[in-house]
C-alpha cells in the first residue's frame, strides 16, 4: 500500500499561490495567501513559457492469453525463442489513482514546486505540461506553473510505487473504438510522494482507487512484453512500442503475430474494464489487492 501522511488544509483549494515542500514566511508553510491573484512578476517568474517533449505510448492488451504464457516462465519460454530477453524480473506494483471532478470555471492560479521532490525537471515539466499547466520557468530549485483559470482537460493520473521507487504518471484519455492505445503519456520519478498528492489536491484531483498488480517485463524486436498477474482476474498481457527505438503500431501487432496471438484476441482497454470482463466490480475495483 502506497501510504502518504495527510498534511492537507482544509482552505487549502480556494487559495491562488500554492507552493509545495517549502516553508513560507506566512503561517501556513503549505500554501500562501493573497488578496488578489499574484502575476508571474511577483513571484520572480520570466513570462515567457517552454515547450517541451512529447511522449507517445502505443500499446495493445492480449486479453485471452494461452494458459503456456500466463506464468512469467512460461513467457520467457516463449520470447527466448524468438530471440527476445528478459528486461526486469518479476516485481510488485502499487498504484494508487487519482481523479478530478468536473466543477466550474476556476479562478488562474500560480503553483510552485521544489524541484528536490523529483528526480528530473524535464519529466516534471512534461507531466505538469499534460495536466493543463503553464511552464513558468524560474530560477534556483523551484519550477512555477499556472493554471489559465476555466475547466481542465480530462486525464488519467496515477502514482505508483516500484519497489523502493515512486512514480507519477499522466496520460492523455483513452479513445474508444481503436485497436490500440496511442495516447501521450509522461512520467517523472519522485522523491517525495506526498509532493504529488499535494500539488494533485490542489488541483482538485482526490485519490479513485488503490490496486496491485505483479508485472514481468520482455524486450522482443522494438516492443516491450509484459506479463501482468492481478488479483481475481487470469493474468493478462500488455505489447508496448518501445518509443526510444521509434517503433510503430505495426510493430506492436507483429509481436502479437509471434507470439501466437490475433487481432481478435487484443483490445485497446484499461486494467479495470478488464477485471471488469471477469465479474470485478465497481466497489472491488477502488481497493483490488493481493491480501483481500
Amino acid at each position: 500500500m502506497v501510504k502518504l501522511p495527510d498534511t492537507r488544509d482544509s482552505k487549502s483549494r480556494d487559495r491562488k499561490v500554492v507552493r509545495v515542500g517549502l516553508p513560507l514566511p506566512a503561517p501556513n508553510n503549505f500554501m500562501s495567501r493573497d488578496t488578489r491573484t499574484p502575476t508571474p512578476e511577483d513571484l520572480g517568474i520570466a513570462p515567457e513559457t517552454r515547450e517541451t517533449e512529447r511522449h507517445i505510448e502505443i500499446e495493445v492488451k492480449i486479453v485471452h492469453t494461452k494458459s503456456e504464457h500466463s506464468t512469467p516462465e512460461g513467457l520467457q519460454k516463449k520470447i527466448e525463442a524468438l530471440g527476445g530477453t528478459l528486461e526486469i524480473p518479476r516485481r510488485l506494483l502499487e498504484d494508487v489513482s487519482f481523479r478530478r471532478e468536473k466543477k466550474a470555471a476556476r479562478d488562474a492560479r500560480t503553483y510552485i514546486l521544489t524541484l528536490k521532490d523529483f528526480k528530473n525537471q524535464q519529466d516534471l515539466e512534461r507531466v505538469l505540461s499534460l495536466l493543463g499547466l503553464k511552464i513558468l520557468p524560474r530560477d534556483g530549485n523551484e519550477i512555477a506553473v499556472r493554471t489559465s483559470g476555466g475547466s481542465m482537460p480530462t486525464r488519467t493520473v496515477r502514482l505508483r510505487r516500484d519497489g523502493e521507487q515512486f512514480v507519477w504518471g499522466v496520460k492523455e484519455s483513452r479513445e474508444k473504438g481503436k485497436k490500440f492505445d496511442e495516447r501521450q503519456e509522461e512520467e517523472v520519478s519522485v522523491i517525495r510522494p506526498r509532493a504529488v498528492e499535494e500539488i494533485l489536491n490542489a488541483l482538485g484531483y482526490t485519490r479513485d482507487t488503490e490496486r496491485q498488480k505483479y508485472r514481468s517485463t520482455f524486450r522482443l524486436n522494438k516492443t516491450l512484453v509484459e506479463l501482468n498477474e492481478g488479483p481475481k482476474a487470469p493474468p493478462w498481457i500488455e505489447v508496448e512500442a518501445d518509443s526510444a527505438q521509434k517503433a510503430t503500431n505495426q510493430d506492436v501487432f507483429d509481436t502479437v503475430d509471434r507470439l501466437g496471438y490475433a487481432k481478435a484476441d487484443t483490445a485497446a482497454i484499461s486494467d479495470a474494464d478488464y477485471y471488469r470482463m471477469h465479474g470485478v466490480n465497481d466497489e472491488e475495483l477502488r481497493n483490488l489487492k493481493f491480501s483481500q
